[in-house]
């Protein structure tokens, strides 16, 4: 992997941009909410210091006003005036106790106590004095420290509810910027994700795809060497990756399909060039037809028939047409048919037959099987070239009926092993030995498949190859159809 880094997929890709979304507007969501309330808390304090204000300035108001009034009764003795001062001092109380109730809201003032006093002194030291019934030029010089201490406690009260009034706002405007900031900022965010969003997708997905979809045009139109590069997210890496598998394995299936045919075209030359030489050589006029020669001749016509019945086979295979005349037969029976078919074929190679004394039942295609055992006889003396026995046994266990065929031979290669089943790999079975056109096992496989059974191999190079056909009995599992496309 480059630099070391695991790639990205769809999935997590998805999730990772899901979830920097979903941070992006819940986190300024929660900001702005908690902004909105520190908003709504220094408007309100805002607007408690304004009322301070005009309450301290009310409070002044009365205060002269009642000190007017004192004096105007003190001067003129209008009982109106007297009269008046009540009213006022209730005022001025109503005033006093809605300091207190601010004072309440606004646990940091705490200036009603010296308010309060200040008044209620004044407002005392009033009676106390018009009781004597002093003039007023003498009350004055004694009123005027309890005024001016009043106006203090006034000035103070102001002073702080002023203070209070621009720190509230000072806190709003903060609130604000702060609001500003968790608006432009996700904003800003949101902007630089999504060209990440963008330069991230294009380089992760949609150059890779559209090099995928590139490459895949390409080889359509004939360059075998096109492959994709695996880059980007994982899906699409797999689905390059998929496509040079599936690349490599048309190209290889051309060379074996050229192969093939360049080998068919050599085993159909020589037969034919055998029958054309033996042809020549037949003797004209009168002379007797030399036997030998007619069945050298008959023996290469075999051949023939054999490699073109391979080709009809593997077609009728491929297009799902195998025909299977299904019925219940003794296994014993072709399998002895086929050994006495063979014995004789090859006086280097001694073929034995183990079977069992009770009958082998199984429901299938007694041509079809005699086809597949065949196959795999005509292998085993053919991978034996040095001769030697070639033992067929068969046996039945549990609900299987196995047939197996042993050679001497020269054996397969481990990594061979995989294929052998596979059409046209005749040339890597063995070096030297290449007659047939590689379709025998791929086709024995496939009948035996039909049948609802298995084909086995087990080698060794130098040793010998075993070859095993497991074919379910009668009854013990689900009879193959009469037509089973494979």
């Amino acid at each position: 992997m480059p630099n070391g880094r695991k790639p990205w997929s769809l999935r997590s890709f998805s999730l990772a941009a899901t979830t920097l979304l979903v941070l992006l507007i819940v986190a300024p969501t929660i900001g702005l909410m908690s902004t909105a309330r520190v908003i709504s808390r220094s408007m309100q304090a805002v607007e408690h210091d304004m009322q301070a204000v005009i309450l301290s300035a009310t409070i002044e108001r009365r205060v002269w006003q009642y000190q007017h009034t004192a004096n105007l009764w003190l001067a003129t003795r209008n009982p109106e005036y007297l009269e008046s001062l009540p009213d006022l001092e209730e005022a001025l109380t109503r005033l006093l106790q809605k300091v207190e109730q601010y004072e309440n809201e606004m646990h940091d003032l705490q200036v009603a106590g010296p308010l309060s006093e200040a008044v209620d002194g004044y407002l005392a030291a009033r009676r106390d004095i018009e009781i004597t019934d002093q003039p007023l030029e003498v009350v004055i010089p004694l009123i005027n420290p309890h005024i001016e201490g009043v106006m203090a406690a006034i000035s103070a009260f102001r002073m702080r509810s002023v203070e209070a009034h621009l720190r509230a706002e000072e806190d709003a405007e903060g609130a604000l910027r702060q609001a500003l900031v968790l608006i432009i900022s996700p904003t800003v965010v949101l902007v630089v994700l999504f060209v990440l969003v963008v330069v991230g997708g294009a380089r992760q997905i949609i150059t890779p795809i559209l090099s995928l979809e590139k490459s895949i045009r390409l080889f359509r139109g004939g360059r075998d060497d096109a492959r994709a590069p695996e880059l980007g997210v994982v899906e699409v890496r797999r689905v390059a990756a998929a496509f040079n598998e599936m690349a490599d394995a048309i190209v290889h299936q051309k060379e074996e399909q050229l192969t093939f045919l360049a080998g068919v075209a050599h085993d159909l030359r020589n037969p034919l060039s055998a029958l054309k030489l033996g042809c020549e050589t037949l003797p004209t006029g009168g002379e007797r037809l030399d036997l030998e020669s007619c069945r050298r001749m008959e023996r290469q016509v075999d051949r023939l028939e054999r490699m073109v019945g391979d080709l009809l086979d593997a077609t009728r295979i491929e297009a799902g047409h195998l025909e299977l005349e299904i019925e219940e037969l003794d296994l014993r029976e072709p399998t002895r048919a086929m050994v006495e078919l063979y014995a004789p074929t090859s006086p280097t190679h001694e073929i034995i037959l183990h079977a069992p004394e009770e009958p082998v039942i199984v429901r299938g295609d007694a041509l079809r099987l005699e086809q597949v055992l065949s196959n795999l006889l005509t292998n085993a003396t053919k991978y034996s070239p040095k001769g030697g026995p070639v033992e067929i046994t068969l046996s039945s266990e549990e609900s299987e009926a196995l047939l197996s065929v042993s050679d001497r031979g020269i054996g397969i290669e481990r990594e061979e092993l995989p294929n052998v089943f596979m059409p046209f790999r005749r040339r890597r079975l063995a070096a030297g030995v290449s007659t047939g056109a590689g379709l025998g096992l791929s086709i024995a496989r496939r009948i035996v498949a039909a049948h609802g059974g298995r084909i086995e191999v087990e080698s060794q190079v130098g040793v010998g190859s075993t070859f095993t056909v497991r074919l379910p009995l009668a009854g013990a599992g689900e009879a193959p159809s009469k037509e089973r496309p494979t």
